[in-house]
């Protein structure tokens, strides 16, 4: 069976796959929470950590007030979404309980180094990828990974313990886009209701959207939860760089042109929205950040590299406007944001994206002289890290 004929069968036996039984309560690819690892926490954290960071860093604007209840000795926790379970977490007594930075030296740290995205021959799957004029194409996974590579030659020469999740432009799942087709038109289904995927759409419209779909989960999903498995399960470091850099929309998407504005920003895990702690999983997984104390550090490192960032490349910072992204401590670089790798990840994150890749600036100047920003960029990442107080 080719594979146009094999998706035609999975659109039309789509009403089948529907009765696999995937809870409405978890994303896409999640797993169902496992609340008794958060009795690790229990009395570690005090009630002022705690509502700090849940009302300035990961849930402001009151959208865990469905799921989350504070009380004087403890929080409660929504298990189940519709449901009237709980899991509660008692606070500490001592104002020391939920800190995780201390004193130390670069020597003593471990530092794992994630390159974005893939590269290579996934580059333009992953709409990461654009050429103009004949030029070299600027592919951000490839871009990156040299910067990863150039970062963890200077952070071993200091001492530090590196690893790298991946270092060459392959991904780290095993599985491929074609490994989620069903999924994929199981999804389509279900978010379509009743109607299921006959809305009117040609079977070739059908067929385009569930390849796309399929794609995204192997890129976009997949990808990050095999990193995310590295990370928490082999590795298990004290921080994670996520290294990408930021793309602007096409002035015509039909005939690409370099764009006018560079700017830099960086992120540490924040800003749930109450969509999207509905779903038990993600609920699950803030808290494990929050109550890990993980803030803390991703918040003073990221301050740090944004100075050295600030003045080593005078890149103005990227405004968010909206509310799936929160200021941190009034710093115009550093905002909090709800990514997967930076909430999978189960330590700090401090997730980097400087420049704008198909900027005039950043395009020729890579154009010109890559080495020259390939030692930018990694250079006042190093330079924040031995500023950074934590170390």
């Amino acid at each position: 069976m080719d594979q146009k004929v094999k998706i035609y069968f999975l659109i039309s036996m789509v009403t089948l796959f529907a009765s696999i039984k995937a809870s409405p309560h978890l994303t896409i690819m999640g797993e169902n929470p496992n609340w008794e690892e958060l009795d690790a926490f229990q009395y570690t954290v005090t009630k002022d950590d705690f509502v700090y960071a849940l009302n300035n860093i990961y849930a402001p604007r009151e959208t865990s007030v469905s799921c989350i209840t504070v009380g004087d000795d403890r929080v409660k926790i929504l298990k189940e979404a519709g449901s009237e379970e709980f899991f509660e977490i008692y606070f500490s007594g001592s104002n020391e309980g939920g800190k995780v930075s201390r004193e130390r030296s670069l020597s003593d740290v471990h530092i794992s180094i994630d390159p974005g995205h893939i590269g290579g021959n996934f580059s333009e799957m992953e709409q990461r990828h654009f050429s103009l004029n004949g030029s070299s194409p600027m592919r951000e996974g490839e871009m990156v990974l040299k910067v990863a590579l150039a970062l963890e030659r200077k952070l071993i020469a200091l001492g530090a313990d590196v690893s790298l999740l991946r270092w060459k432009n392959e991904p780290v799942t095993e599985l491929r886009p074609v490994d989620f087709l069903k999924r994929a038109a199981v999804w389509q289904f279900r978010k379509r209701g009743k109607s299921g995927i006959d809305l009117g759409f040609s079977k070739e419209k059908q067929l385009a959207e569930i390849t796309r779909l399929s794609q995204k989960l192997f890129y976009q999903v997949s990808e990050i939860r095999a990193r995310a498995k590295l990370v928490n399960d082999v590795l298990k470091p004290d921080l994670v760089l996520a290294l990408h850099m930021n793309a602007a929309p096409w002035p015509n998407s039909s005939k690409p042109s370099l764009v006018k504005g560079n700017h830099a920003h960086i992120l540490v895990n924040g800003a749930y929205g109450e969509n999207e702690l509905a779903y038990d999983d993600i609920r699950f997984e803030m808290l494990l950040k929050l109550l890990s104390g993980a803030w803390r550090n991703e918040v003073l490192v990221s301050e740090a590299i944004s100075n050295t960032l600030k003045d080593q490349t005078g890149l103005p910072p990227f405004i968010y406007r909206g509310n799936y992204a929160v200021g941190i401590n009034n710093n115009p670089y550093v905002w909090g944001r709800n990514l997967l790798a930076n909430r999978l990840y189960r330590c700090p994150v401090v997730y980097l994206e400087p420049y704008v890749a198909n900027s005039e600036a950043v395009f020729n100047q890579i154009q010109r002289d890559e080495t020259a920003f390939i030692e930018e960029y990694s250079q006042f990442v190093i330079d924040g890290l031995l500023s950074a107080s934590i170390f």
